[in-house]
């Protein structure tokens, strides 16, 4: 019964969530998640039942938000294993040791290549173990680490791209570190430290940050194209996908998000999905990006939707620096024997 009435003070709860704010003329969304732990052992006192909910709470965010959970025991171990895992990823970052991987940007007519992406990669010293960006990213923004671990990727990658004239460097950027005013600075310093051309960077930022803090977002963004890079938005279609904020940012880039490729393989109309939310882009003047991209009858449908650049394991993986290097060498000495 207490199980029930929790269930229908969360219920009540999100339905009072799913109304929008009009504050001062702006509509504001918000979203709730709710952890419901009971005390089914008198002996729990009450400030261990809130660090139960809270346990669950943190659950239903990671679960996707929006979400109601009821604490399990289990919590508290995984609790524990992101403890450490979190311990470790700051000892990694301290002592720089994350590596850059890059994945290929090719053109979606040549397949030339025209630039790599940069991703980061983490090995964990501890265990010897790969740990998924999709595991450590999130551990990094939510203990304020990712500022730190996103200047250093942006600095290795931006190291690297000094050996690749002519192709162009994209770099993933956290809404946490886009929120920081400051970090137009860091990007310029890094630049001027690193000797790279800023022409050749995109910086990705996915589209939630400029729905949550328009105002702000032109500030950095405008900041950050003074200094000569360009600003992919990523993941286009992954969330609120406003045509208002393409109207309103000057975007040099859209990426589209990979469930749009995916659904190539199972959704009837995925290719007219597709094929509208190229020409929206089109009618922005914005050039388009398909990630994700595995095979060949995918790439086809996409290249006569208008999209102009691919990236995906049909057109390479993501490798280490020392890989582009070769493959680089390798076009240029055929380049010459061609000759």
């Amino acid at each position: 019964e207490a199980c029930q009435d929790a269930g229908n003070i969360a219920a009540a709860i999100h339905r009072l969530f799913k109304e929008t704010f009009n504050i001062e003329g702006r509509i504001v969304v918000v979203g709730a998640s709710v952890g419901i732990a009971l005390a089914d052992d008198p002996a729990i006192d009450a400030v261990e039942l809130v660090r139960q909910a809270d346990l669950a709470m943190y659950r239903a965010k990671d679960l996707g938000r929006g979400r109601t959970v009821l604490y399990e025991t289990t919590f508290d171990e995984d609790h524990a294993d992101l403890h450490q895992l979190e311990s470790d990823l700051r000892e990694a970052i301290a002592a720089d040791d994350l590596a850059v991987a890059f994945q290929p940007l090719v053109d979606a007519k040549t397949s030339q290549w025209l630039g790599v992406e940069a991703l980061a990669r983490w090995v964990n010293k501890r265990t010897g173990e790969s740990v998924s960006p999709e595991t450590f990213i999130p551990i990094a923004e939510r203990s304020g680490l990712i500022e730190l671990l996103g200047l250093q990727i942006l600095r290795k990658a931006l190291t690297e791209s000094n050996n690749w004239p002519g192709l162009k460097i994209s770099v993933n950027v956290s809404p946490a570190q886009f929120r920081n005013p400051a970090f137009p600075e860091h990007v310029s310093r890094i630049i001027a430290e690193t000797g790279a051309d800023a022409r050749t960077l995109t910086l990705e930022v996915t589209e939630g940050f400029f729905v949550r803090n328009p105002e702000r977002a032109q500030r950095i963004v405008k900041a950050l194209k003074a200094l000569g890079v360009s600003i992919s938005l990523d993941d286009f279609g992954s969330g609120f996908s406003s045509i208002g904020y393409l109207r309103q940012f000057d975007f040099d880039r859209l990426k589209i998000d990979r469930s749009f490729i995916s659904a190539l393989d199972n959704e009837a109309n995925a290719p007219s999905v597709i094929q509208a939310t190229v020409a929206l882009a089109n009618a922005f003047n914005i050039p388009v990006t398909a990630e994700g991209i595995e095979r060949e009858e995918q790439a086809i449908i996409l290249r006569l939707s208008g999209c102009d650049e691919f990236q995906g394991f049909l057109f390479g993986r993501p490798m280490a620096a020392s890989e582009i290097n070769k493959i680089l060498r390798r076009s240029v000495d055929e380049a010459v024997s061609a000759a």
